[in-house]
C-alpha cells in the first residue's frame, strides 16, 4: 500500500477509533514539555537546561503522566467515541443493507432539498427591494364578478384618481408595455420595454447603479432608464449607457441605470416615462398596471378600508365605473399567485416520499435489531441499561441518516438542476434558485428529525429486550418479539397508504393532463408558423405605413409555397396578454344596473378566421374595405351574442368599447365567429370582439403574422425574414409556431403532473422494497415453523399461499387507509384539476389494481422462497 494511502487509513482509524490512552497521554505530555521549554530558553538557559527544568517543574514525566490521567476522565466523552466506533464497524458489517438505508434516505432528503431549494428561492426569500412588505398592487375589483387571481389592469383616469384621494401611500405608480423594438446603432432587435409614472422607481426604493431616474417635469421627455444587465450586454458598463440613444416607440436618451438585479416586472430591459405615449382617456380602458408603497406604519388593512370608500366613491361618481372599486394585495402574492399551488403541492409530494422512506429505513432498522437480538441481550444481561442502549442505536441511526444527507446534497443539486431546465419559464424568481445556506440548514435540520424518527422506534424496542428469551435462543421471545412483528406490518401498511394516496394524486393529475391536451380550443394550432415583427407607428402617418408593410408582407407570404393561407393578429393566442374592456350595446351610454359586462378584445387583419378555423357562424368576415374613412365594424363570438342579443340577430346593431378612441364611437357588428380558448385551454370561453387591424392600428404595431401551411411550418422562415428585410429591414423578426404556443400554455399542468408522477413512482417502489424486505425477514424469521409445517403434511402451494395472503392482507389494510385519506388529500387538488373530478372512481380503481398486481409480484418472490424450503434443514436448524 502506498505511504499516502497508509497514512490517511491511520487518520481515519484514529478519528473513528481514537489513539491509545497511552498515545494520548504521551502526545499531551510532549505539548506541555515543549511549551515550557520554550519558557526556558527564552529567559536564557540552553536547551537541554530548558528541558530538564521543565521536567523538574512537573516532578517526572510519571507525575506528569499521572496528573493529567486524572485530568482526562470524561467518561461521558469515552462512551460517545466508543459509540461512534461501534456504530461505525456495525455499519460496515453490514454494507448492503446500510447502503440500502443510505441510498433510500438519500432519494427521499435529496428530492426535499431539491423542492424546497424552489419553495424558498420562490416563495420564502424577500423581494429584492427595499421593505418589500410596504409594496402592494392597486387595482379594480368587480363586486359582482368572479375576479380572477392574477394581475388586474387598471385605467388611467382610475389612476390619477387613486393617487390624489389617498393617504396611505409614500408613492403611488403605473406602468405598462411588453416587448418593443429595440434600435441600438442601427440594429433592431426585440427588447422587454415598460412605460411608468415618475413615482415607480420610488415605490420599490431603487437608487440607479448609475445615472439617474426621471424626475415629474420630464414626464413628458424622450429619456429611459435601461436595467443594469442590458447596459452591461451592450455598452460594457452601466456608466458608459448614460448618455446613449436608444429607439423604442421614439428616440430616447439614456439617462439612469437600474441596480442590479432590479427586474420588476419580470425582466424588463427598459423604463422610459409613460407621457412620451398619449394617454387613453376612457375610464374603462384599462391599460395600466398599478404599483404602491405604504407609508410606515400603515396595515395593510387601513389601506384597503381607505382604498375602497374611495372605490366606492368613483362608482357614485362615473356610472361607467358602478359596481368597481379598489382591492389591494401584497405584491410577493401576486408575483406568486400562479406557482404557490404547484410549489406547495411539490413540497407536500416529497414529503410523503421522505416519510414512505423513513418507514422502510425502520423497518430495516427493526430487521437489523432482530438480528441483533442476542447481541443486545448480552450488553443488557452484563450492565448496559436501557439508555445506553437506545443511545446506541440512535447513534447508528444518525450515522446513517448523516451519510444519507451528504449523498441527498448531491442527488438535490442534480434533481434540482433538471427541475430548473423542465419548469414553467415564468415561475417568478426561477433564475435565483440555488441549495444556499438556508437549503442546507433545513436538510440538516429535516436530517436530524428524521434519523430520531426512524431510530428511536427500534431503540427503544431493543431496549426493552426480552434477556432471557434472547439468550435462550427462543424463537419469538428475543430483542423484539411479535410486538415487533406487528410493528413492522403497520409501517408497511403505512408505506402503502401514502403511496396510494401520491400514486391516485398523480393518476389525478395525469388525466388533468390528458384532458387539457383533447379540449376544444375552437381553433387550429397544427401547421401554423408564427411570425413575431414590431414596427412603432407613434402618428397616423406612422401607422399608416405600417398597416401598408403588413399589407404587403402578408400577401408576400400567401404567395409562398406550401402556405394555405396567411393573416395577423394583435395578440398570440396563449401569449399570456389580453387586453379586455367594457361593452354597451346599440348606443346606450347608461351602463346596465349591474355595470358594463367585459369582453376580450382582439385585432385582426382580413384571414385571420380562415387561417386557423375559426368558425364564422353569421355574416362576413374583415375586408380591405373596412379600412381608414369607412364605418367602423366589429365582429363579435357566439358567447358575447348569447349574452347580449339572446335569440335575437347581432348582425347590424352596434357595439361601443373602452378600447380605443374610435371604439367609443360606436361599432357596427358585421359577423359572429365560434368560440375559442384563446387565453388559457383550461379557462371558459369568455365574450370576445374582434376589431380590423387597418382601422386599429395602434401606436405600437405589433402583430403576430400567421401562415397556416401544407408543409412543416420551419421551412418558411429564411424566406418570410428576407421578405420582411426586402419590404423594412428596421424590423425585428422572430419565428415560432402554434403548437409550441400551446405547449407553453400547458407548462404548469405538465410539470405538476411529470413531477408528481415521477414522485408517486419512487414512493410505490419504496414502498414495494418495504413489502419485499419484510416478507423476505419473515419467512428466514419463521423458516422452523414453516418446516414443520412442511412435515405435518402441508404442500409447497399451501406455504405459498398461506404468506401471499398475509402480504395481501398488509396491502389490503394499506389501501384501505390510503383510500380513506385519499378522499381527503385530493380535495386539495380541485383547483388545479381539468375535466376530472378529485374523487375519480376510474382514477382510484385503476391505481388500486396497479398496486395490487406489483405488490403481488414484489411478495411472490419471498413467498415462492418459502415453498421451497426443506423440512430436514428447517428442522435442524430449530
Amino acid at each position: 500500500m502506498p505511504v499516502k494511502f497508509r497514512r490517511l487509513w491511520a487518520r481515519l482509524r484514529t478519528y473513528f477509533y481514537g489513539p491509545s490512552e497511552d498515545e494520548s497521554l504521551d502526545e499531551e505530555i510532549g505539548g506541555h514539555l515543549q511549551l515550557l521549554q520554550q519558557r526556558f530558553e527564552a529567559q536564557g538557559l540552553s536547551p537541554d537546561e530548558a528541558r530538564r527544568a521543565a521536567l523538574g517543574s512537573f516532578g517526572g514525566v510519571e507525575q506528569l503522566r499521572e496528573r493529567l490521567r486524572e485530568q482526562q476522565s470524561f467518561p461521558w466523552f469515552d462512551e460517545l467515541r466508543q459509540d461512534l466506533r461501534y456504530a461505525v464497524r456495525t455499519i460496515v458489517r453490514a454494507p448492503v443493507v446500510s447502503l440500502a438505508m443510505i441510498l433510500t434516505f438519500a432519494l427521499g432528503i435529496g428530492a426535499n432539498a431539491a423542492i424546497f431549494s424552489l419553495v424558498n428561492s420562490v416563495l420564502l426569500t424577500p423581494l429584492p427591494y427595499s421593505s418589500p412588505d410596504r409594496i402592494v398592487v392597486v387595482e379594480p375589483f368587480w363586486k359582482n364578478r368572479t375576479n380572477s387571481e392574477g394581475f388586474r389592469t387598471s385605467s388611467a383616469p382610475d389612476f390619477y384618481d387613486w393617487r390624489a384621494q389617498s393617504h396611505v401611500f409614500d408613492a403611488m405608480a403605473y406602468h405598462g408595455g411588453g416587448e418593443f423594438r429595440v434600435v441600438i446603432d442601427g440594429e433592431p432587435a426585440f427588447g422587454s420595454v415598460q412605460l411608468a409614472t415618475p413615482d415607480f422607481f420610488r415605490v420599490f426604493g431603487a437608487t440607479p447603479a448609475a445615472g439617474r431616474f426621471w424626475t415629474e417635469q420630464e414626464h413628458r421627455a424622450s429619456v429611459a432608464v435601461v436595467s443594469h444587465d442590458w447596459a452591461v450586454a451592450h455598452f460594457g458598463e452601466p456608466s458608459k449607457a448614460i448618455g446613449r440613444q436608444i429607439s423604442t416607440a421614439r428616440s430616447l436618451e439614456i439617462i439612469g441605470v437600474a441596480p442590479v438585479g432590479f427586474k420588476y416586472p419580470r425582466a424588463t430591459d427598459i423604463w422610459f416615462p409613460a407621457g412620451v405615449l398619449p394617454e387613453n382617456p376612457n375610464r374603462g380602458a384599462h391599460n395600466y398596471l398599478v404599483v404602491g408603497r405604504l407609508k410606515p406604519g400603515v396595515r395593510l388593512e387601513e389601506a384597503r378600508a381607505e382604498m375602497r370608500e374611495i372605490g366606492d366613491r368613483l362608482g357614485q361618481q362615473y356610472p361607467e365605473s358602478r359596481n368597481k372599486t379598489v382591492a389591494l394585495a401584497p405584491l410577493r402574492e401576486k408575483l406568486t399567485g400562479d406557482a404557490l399551488t404547484t410549489l406547495w403541492l411539490l413540497l407536500g409530494t416529497v414529503a410523503g416520499v421522505l416519510l414512505i422512506a423513513c418507514v422502510n429505513i425502520a423497518n430495516l432498522q427493526l430487521v437489523r435489531a432482530t438480528a441483533r437480538g442476542r447481541e443486545m441481550a448480552v450488553r443488557c444481561a452484563i450492565g448496559a441499561g436501557p439508555g445506553r442502549v437506545v443511545r446506541q442505536m440512535l447513534t447508528e441511526s444518525f450515522l446513517l441518516g448523516g451519510a444519507g444527507c451528504v449523498a441527498g446534497l448531491a442527488a438535490g443539486w442534480l434533481t434540482l438542476k433538471a427541475f430548473v431546465a423542465i419548469a414553467p419559464a415564468d415561475i417568478p424568481r426561477l433564475n435565483e434558485v440555488r441549495l444556499d445556506q438556508t437549503v442546507l440548514l433545513f436538510t440538516l435540520a429535516l436530517t436530524a428529525v428524521c434519523s430520531l424518527l426512524f431510530g428511536l422506534g427500534p431503540a427503544r424496542r431493543a431496549a426493552r429486550a426480552d434477556v432471557s428469551g434472547a439468550l435462550k435462543h427462543q424463537p419469538g421471545r428475543g430483542v423484539l418479539g411479535s410486538a415487533a412483528r406487528s410493528s413492522k406490518s403497520a409501517l408497511v401498511m403505512a408505506e402503502v397508504a401514502l403511496s396510494f394516496a401520491l400514486l391516485v394524486a398523480a393518476g389525478l393529475l395525469l388525466r388533468s393532463f390528458v384532458e387539457l391536451n383533447r379540449v376544444d380550443l375552437g381553433f387550429s394550432t397544427d401547421r401554423v408558423l408564427a411570425t413575431t415583427t414590431i414596427l412603432p407607428a407613434a402618428g397616423p402617418d406612422q401607422q399608416r405605413q405600417a398597416t401598408i408593410f403588413y399589407r404587403d408582407l402578408i400577401d408576400r407570404v400567401r404567395q409562398m409555397p406550401g402556405v394555405r393561407q396567411a393573416a395577423g393578429v394583435r395578440t398570440m393566442p396563449f401569449s399570456g396578454i389580453w387586453s379586455d374592456s367594457g361593452y354597451t350595446i346599440d348606443g346606450n351610454a347608461t351602463p346596465p344596473p349591474g355595470g358594463r359586462p367585459l369582453a376580450y378584445n382582439q385585432v385582426i387583419t382580413p384571414g385571420f378566421f380562415d387561417t386557423v378555423n375559426i368558425r364564422i357562424t353569421r355574416g362576413r368576415d374583415f375586408s380591405a374595405d373596412d379600412d381608414y374613412g369607412q364605418p367602423q365594424v366589429a365582429i363579435v363570438n357566439e358567447r358575447l351574442a348569447l349574452d347580449a342579443f339572446g335569440t335575437g340577430d347581432p348582425i347590424g346593431r352596434t357595439i361601443r368599447t373602452g378600447m380605443t378612441r374610435e371604439s367609443t364611437n360606436g361599432m357596427q357588428i358585421v359577423g359572429v365567429v365560434a368560440d375559442t380558448r384563446e387565453i388559457t385551454p383550461e379557462e371558459p370561453t369568455r365574450p370576445e370582439i374582434y376589431f380590423p387591424y387597418l382601422q386599429h392600428p395602434g401606436p405600437g404595431s405589433r402583430l403576430e403574422l400567421l401562415a397556416h401551411t401544407s408543409i412543416a411550418p420551419e421551412t418558411l422562415a429564411v424566406s418570410i425574414r428576407e421578405a420582411a428585410r426586402a419590404l423594412n429591414p428596421e424590423v425585428p423578426v422572430r419565428f415560432s409556431t402554434m403548437d409550441d404556443a400551446f405547449k407553453k400554455a400547458l407548462a404548469y399542468p405538465r410539470f405538476r403532473a411529470v413531477l408528481v408522477a415521477g414522485f408517486a413512482v419512487l414512493a410505490v417502489a419504496l414502498a414495494l422494497v418495504g413489502i419485499y424486505g419484510v416478507l423476505s425477514f419473515l419467512v428466514t424469521e419463521r423458516t422452523p415453523e414453516i418446516g414443520v409445517r412442511m412435515a405435518l403434511g402441508a404442500l409447497r402451494r399451501d406455504i405459498f399461499a398461506h404468506v401471499m395472503s398475509g402480504s395481501m392482507r398488509l396491502v389490503a389494510g394499506g389501501l384501505l387507509a390510503g383510500l380513506l385519506g385519499t378522499l381527503a388529500i385530493v380535495r386539495m387538488l380541485q383547483t388545479v384539476l381539468y375535466g376530472v373530478s378529485p374523487r375519480d372512481p376510474l382514477t382510484i380503481a385503476a391505481v388500486a389494481c396497479l398496486f395490487v398486481v406489483t405488490a403481488f409480484l414484489a411478495s411472490s418472490i419471498p413467498a415462492l422462497r418459502a415453498s421451497r424450503v426443506d423440512p430436514l434443514v428447517a428442522l435442524r436448524q430449530d
